[in-house]
């Protein structure tokens, strides 16, 4: 709950509102979808790809701060590990380990062969 001043009233009892509050803020942050950092190798695709489980170590992440990312260079996944900064929900700030212009992986499937 918030208290905001409403002079017009044009917020009523009952009316909801959205709000967007200021907070940490990095400026030229490399930054990345959060969705690399939640990804992790299916072991169907690994297995498609013939790549080896022991070598795409897909544990979980290693602590709030130190991230394990995963880049596909066509032919098969190599792990990452990141040091992560502040995130808005949607994007994380990168700490050092990668560059700009640098592919992740944010998803993967197989695709059925149609006949």
């Amino acid at each position: 709950m918030i208290v905001v001043e409403n002079p017009r009233e044009t917020l009523r009892p009952g009316m909801t509102a959205t709000v967007t509050l200021d907070g940490s803020h990095v400026d030229g942050a490399l930054r990345i979808p959060n969705n690399a950092l939640s990804f992790r190798p299916p072991p169907d695709v690994l297995a498609a790809i013939r790549q080896s489980t022991d070598g795409a170590d897909t544990s979980a992440p290693i602590d709030a701060t130190h991230r394990r990312v995963w880049r596909f260079d066509g032919t098969q996944f190599t792990p990452i590990n990141v040091r992560t900064g502040v995130s808005d929900g949607s994007w994380t700030q990168l700490v050092g380990s990668l560059r700009q212009g640098d592919a992740l992986a944010t998803r993967a499937s197989l695709r059925s062969a149609r006949n």
